[in-house]
């Protein structure tokens, strides 16, 4: 990824919006520990992200090709010259409502693509053809790659997990060592969370 990547990814970390802290991780809702967190609420605050997104994200719409509709979290409105239409508001609709329409989806962060998945299936439920997904942030995880490849589903990120970690080092919110121990996680989260409460545990009783 180019330089747009890299400065979206800095802004990520500069604003909060993401933050790394493979010392002292977060634990996410299914009780593992993950050195990695993402604030959604804060994309669409602070006034040098949004102006670095809303260009990226031009950047990237020509790929798509011809679409006539797009669908994503309201705020993304924003960045474009279009209407953006709320996944949850065409799924309570009873009738086909986006039938003969080209759709863009634009994603917040992509991790596995279970829900990006999901999402995809009720545009086609209601009619629609889904023309390509854009997501602001990308972990990059094989599984979900797979996914958008095996159901021909053309994907982009403005950002992603590498770019990310590189910008980190760059601009010092890690060292080297937290490098080390974020790569491990990416490449198995479980195994990870499981280490860090174990060395817990260890130090703990140890004391």
């Amino acid at each position: 990824m180019g330089t747009l990547a890299s400065e979206v990814a800095f802004l990520f970390l500069q604003s909060d919006t993401i933050k790394l802290q493979p010392k002292s991780p977060f634990t996410s809702t299914s009780g593992l520990k993950r050195p990695i967190q993402i604030d959604q609420a804060l994309v669409s605050k602070d006034p040098k992200l949004k102006t670095s997104l809303k260009t990226a994200i031009k950047s990237k719409l020509f790929a798509f090709g011809g679409y006539q509709k797009v669908i994503g979290p309201s705020y993304m409105t924003d960045y474009l010259d279009q209407p953006v239409l709320s996944i949850s508001e065409i799924k309570k609709e009873k009738e086909p409502v986006l039938k003969g329409s080209k759709v863009l989806i634009l994603k917040s962060f992509v991790g596995s693509g279970k829900r990006s998945m999901e999402t995809c299936q009720i545009v086609k439920d209601k009619g629609g053809e889904v023309a390509g997904m854009l997501a602001l942030f990308s972990f990059g995880l094989d599984i979900a790659n797979r996914k958008f490849t095996d159901n021909k589903i053309p994907f982009d990120a403005l950002t992603n997990y590498p770019t990310l970690l590189r910008s980190a080092i760059k601009h010092q919110f890690i060292n080297k060592e937290d490098l080390a121990s974020l790569e491990a996680w990416i490449s198995d989260p479980k195994s990870w969370s499981q280490h860090y409460i174990d060395t817990a545990i260890h130090n703990e009783n140890y004391q």
